[in-house]
């Protein structure tokens, strides 16, 4: 006997419907806290008590809440599938009846074929605790930092809506000269309040950036991710936020078996078309997976191209001489970039895994 659970979690709620191998199908609800994931958990503990059950099957979509229904489900003892939204097949009328018994129901439907018919389950992986802890610092580094990027790009808004143009003499933005030059521009008193906080909301992400760096040099630094990291590091481009946003997003790097799977992941596969006449033609990336990964590859990437000197000036002669221009061409070379530190980290972490044996 096996038990099926399918969940359509929310913040405050979990509807669930639950199927057993005699048939027999219900719908309940409960409320989505401690005590009432503990009652849900409790109540298929005693239906599998009841019927005998072998196998209990639980499954939710991926979603805001994160992985305390998988962790949960999993100490409880049941087998517990994280699915994927965007891989879940949906017909027209699933549109047209969004309810959340639904929802329930559909997610039922597809861990039964699963477990029943052997159906590909479109579930995502799963990282461990100690790799989603690492996400957190890894993701907020990358994050302050594309906020101190958005404010600088409202400073330069606010100083082009007053026409207000930066001395020839000062070469570089963003140095002491210039931020000096910024708090003693003379503007009106509105503009002038406008500026003043955009300034002390970039020094303040600036210092936050800072204490950042030193935390996520002291995880790079950790057994864990040493030798990957120096792998990585080593690679023309690559620095210590890329390399960490890579091992951190990418996980266990045994789950890729070739470089399809790899690009695939991370969202840099084209896309395909193929209907009648119309053979494989090829469109633009998935974009699926992460992307901060993406955005530091592709900065990475343009470091390897503006380089034209020995071993990398193939990479800035492939973007050039690419089908279709310098973007796709930088596109191509994000792709050969993570096939190249999916190697380097891939025989540091063997090598890593020897070494603690």
């Amino acid at each position: 006997m096996t038990i099926v659970c399918g969940i359509d979690a929310h913040d405050k709620e979990l509807v669930c419907r639950t199927w057993r191998s005699d048939a027999i199908e219900e719908t309940r609800r409960f409320h989505n806290t401690d005590t009432g994931r503990g009652s849900l958990w409790g109540y298929l503990r005693k239906l599998r008590t009841d019927i005998s059950a072998a196998r209990v099957v639980v499954g939710y979509e991926a979603c805001g809440l994160g992985y305390t229904i998988y962790d949960e489900a999993s100490d409880a003892g049941f087998t517990c599938h994280v699915l994927a939204t965007i891989k879940m097949a949906k017909s027209p009328i699933d549109g047209k009846r969004k309810t959340d018994e639904y929802d329930a129901g559909k997610l039922c439907e597809v861990l039964r074929a699963h477990e029943l018919a052997g159906l590909t389950l479109p579930a995502v992986w799963v990282p461990d605790r100690q790799l989603r802890d690492d996400r957190e610092l890894v993701r907020r580094r990358f994050d302050v930092k594309s906020d101190s990027t958005r404010i600088k790009n409202k400073i330069h808004g606010l100083l082009k809506r007053q026409s207000v143009k930066r001395p020839e003499g000062i070469k570089t933005l963003w140095t002491k000269e210039y931020m000096r030059w910024l708090q003693n521009l003379e503007l009106r008193s509105g503009t002038r309040a406008h500026l003043k906080s955009l300034i002390h909301e970039h020094a303040s992400l600036n210092e936050n950036v800072k204490t950042l760096d030193r935390e996520v040099e002291e995880l790079a630094a950790t057994p864990r991710y040493q030798l990957q990291f120096e792998a990585l590091t080593s690679i023309i481009g690559v620095g210590t936020l890329t390399a960490m946003v890579f091992l951190t997003e990418m996980g266990d790097l045994d789950r890729f078996s070739n470089r399809r799977k790899l690009k695939s992941y991370v969202g840099l596969a084209p896309t395909s078309h193929e209907s009648g006449e119309i053979k494989d033609r090829k469109g633009h990336i998935a974009r699926t997976g992460s992307s901060r990964l993406r955005a530091v590859l592709n900065q990475a990437a343009w470091v390897r191209i503006n380089l034209d000197n020995g071993e990398q000036s193939w990479f800035k002669h492939y973007v050039e001489s690419h089908a279709g221009g310098k973007r796709k061409g930088a596109v191509a070379c994000m792709g050969r970039l993570v096939q190249v530190m999916w190697h380097r980290a891939l025989e540091a972490q063997r090598d890593y895994e020897q070494r603690s044996a």
